[in-house]
């Protein structure tokens, strides 16, 4: 790449599927996992907006790292204060990520920071570091268990109808 932030290269999952189907509780899963909290002394979890841009997302992150709002205006200097609040190995979650500038980003953070990505869509990085993942509604059989299952810890085993665990399980179509 031409870019002369792409020198360094850190590691990148995106988790992507339909909205519903557990992006989030799969990423909160791993944040939150004792085995990643010991491997990164630093973490950030920031919840993006639909229509943030590269300045949002790296104001996000110097704000959860710093534990106070990031003013500053200027790509450039919020590049480089971001270089500067990233002091050990960090995991940063991007969730519901929209569009794909991460590629810059990625180049930015250096090879100390991972970054786990939500998405609805499968974004395209031009790195062989990024892992796609993407995360499938359940099939009808799966879903019918799991209503079924929360229903009888409402219901005693009979009071309701298969007919309408069916039609939840289709109004639910897999999320």
């Amino acid at each position: 790449s031409s870019n002369t932030y792409a020198q360094e290269i850190n590691n990148c999952t995106i988790i992507h599927g339909l909205a519903g189907v557990g992006k989030t509780e799969l990423a909160k899963l791993v944040f939150n996992d004792e085995r990643i909290k010991e491997a990164f002394p630093q973490r950030a979890w920031v919840y993006l907006r639909q229509n943030c841009d590269e300045k949002d997302i790296c104001r996000g992150i110097i704000s959860v790292i710093e534990q106070r709002r990031c003013k500053l205006e200027i790509l450039e200097s919020i590049y480089q204060h971001l270089k500067k609040v990233l002091t050990s190995r960090c995991l940063i979650v991007l969730d519901n990520l929209w569009n794909s500038s991460l590629e810059r980003l990625q180049g930015i953070l250096g090879r100390n920071v991972s970054i786990l990505v939500t998405s609805r869509k499968a974004i395209q990085l031009n790195t062989r570091k990024a892992i796609m993942f993407p995360l499938e509604p359940l099939s009808d059989k799966l879903s019918f268990d799991l209503v079924k299952k929360v229903a009888s810890s409402y219901f005693r085993e009979g009071d309701i109808p298969e007919i309408a665990l069916d039609e939840i399980v289709a109004k639910c179509r897999g999320v």
